[in-house]
């Protein structure tokens, strides 16, 4: 009995907290080790385009601040039903790589020399592609053109059209 509760002491000596809750967003919540993830990254950047580092304070309270924003437009697009499927982000990182005049070999190793992981990348993509989304679909959804618009715009438009190749004799030269 003396033996087992010597050793659920020492267990209890040696453990130590996984993980820590820096901030609940709604139904999430987001960790200590996802906080230290995004300001190492955000450090990289900084150093990499050579622009003055914040004070450590200011840093984490920014990058939480965007972690927070982040968590409440996934959630968004969650509760939206909007989803990224792996061939959409292919796609794009299809494009990325050609826009960079690379091949996938090339922008893998790139974001390595960079210090990211490509499986952190594609997910930072799929994130962002999903905020996009719900983004576009929440701007959609507020605008209302109405027919008579539409027609007032084409109406409009003709008249201007017409304007803008109109010359005046005067200018015409001859030689």
């Amino acid at each position: 009995c003396i033996g087992v509760l010597l050793f659920i002491c020492s267990v209890s000596v040696l453990a130590e907290p996984l993980d820590k809750v820096v901030a609940v967003v709604n139904d999430g919540i987001i960790t200590q080790s996802e906080l230290n993830v995004q300001l190492d990254m955000w450090r990289k950047q900084l150093r990499a385009r050579k622009t003055e580092m914040p004070s450590e304070s200011a840093l984490q309270k920014q990058v939480l601040n965007r972690l927070i924003d982040e968590a409440l437009q996934l959630q968004l697009a969650k509760a939206n039903g909007i989803e990224i499927d792996h061939a959409e982000v292919d796609e794009t990182i299809g494009k990325i790589a050609a826009d960079n005049h690379m091949s996938l070999t090339t922008l893998r190793e790139a974001l390595q020399k960079e210090g990211l992981a490509f499986d952190a990348y594609r997910e930072n993509l799929r994130k962002e592609m999903l905020i996009a989304r719900m983004q576009q679909q929440a701007v959609g959804r507020d605008i209302m053109i109405s027919t008579q618009q539409v027609e007032d715009y084409l109406k409009t438009s003709v008249v201007a059209d017409k304007t803008e190749h109109m010359f005046h004799v005067q200018h015409i030269v001859i030689p």
